[in-house]
C-alpha cells in the first residue's frame, strides 16, 4: 500500500510531438519519392531539404528518447519505489526509508527566461528524481512538502500541504 504517489509525465509531450513530426516527415518523404520534386525544384535540392529535415528529426528524436517519465510511490514504511520510463527502457529502484533524502525546490529558468521550478530528490549516488515541474511555485512547494511529510523527512521552511 502506498501513502503517496507522484508522477512527472512532462516527457510525454515531447515524445508525442516527435512521433507526429517523424510520421509526417515519413509521409512527405514518401510523397516526394512517389511524385518527384515540385515544379521548379530539382532532385538535388529536394534531397538536400529532406536530408536537413531527417537530420533534425533524427537528432531531436534521439534527444527526446533520453527524457524520462517518473512514477514515485512512497510506501507505508517510508521507502520510495521509483520507476523511470523512456520510450525503449524502464528503470526501477527502491530506496529504503533511512536512505530517502528530503525533496527540495530547484529554481531555474525555461527557454523563454521565465522562472521555472522543479521539485527534486537527489539520491546519495547523485541520481535525481524530479517529482514535479512547473512555472507555478506554490504547486512545487506543495509537492515538496507532501513528499517530505509522507517520506518522513522535513526540510527547512516548506509549509505542510494541509491534507
Amino acid at each position: 500500500m502506498s501513502r503517496a504517489t507522484f508522477r512527472n509525465r512532462k516527457a510525454w509531450a515531447i515524445w508525442i510531438f516527435m512521433t507526429i513530426w517523424m510520421t509526417f516527415l515519413s509521409l512527405m518523404t514518401w510523397v516526394v519519392v512517389r511524385d518527384g520534386p515540385p515544379p521548379g525544384s530539382s532532385w538535388p535540392t529536394m534531397w538536400a531539404i529532406l536530408f536537413a529535415f531527417w537530420a533534425f528529426g533524427g537528432g531531436i528524436s534521439v534527444w527526446a528518447s533520453t527524457l524520462r517519465v517518473v512514477h514515485v510511490e512512497v510506501t507505508d514504511s517510508g521507502a520510495v519505489d521509483v520507476v523511470w520510463r523512456r520510450p525503449f527502457r524502464v528503470e526501477r529502484r527502491r530506496i529504503e526509508a533511512a536512505e530517502v533524502p528530503a525533496a527540495e525546490m530547484i529554481h531555474g529558468t525555461d527557454s523563454d527566461g521565465a522562472t521555472y521550478f522543479t521539485c527534486r530528490v537527489t539520491l546519495a549516488d547523485g541520481a535525481t528524481i524530479d517529482l514535479a515541474e512547473s512555472h507555478d511555485e506554490p504547486s512545487i512547494v506543495a509537492a515538496a512538502a507532501h513528499f517530505n511529510a509522507t517520506a518522513g523527512r522535513r526540510r527547512g521552511a516548506l509549509p505542510p500541504t494541509g491534507s
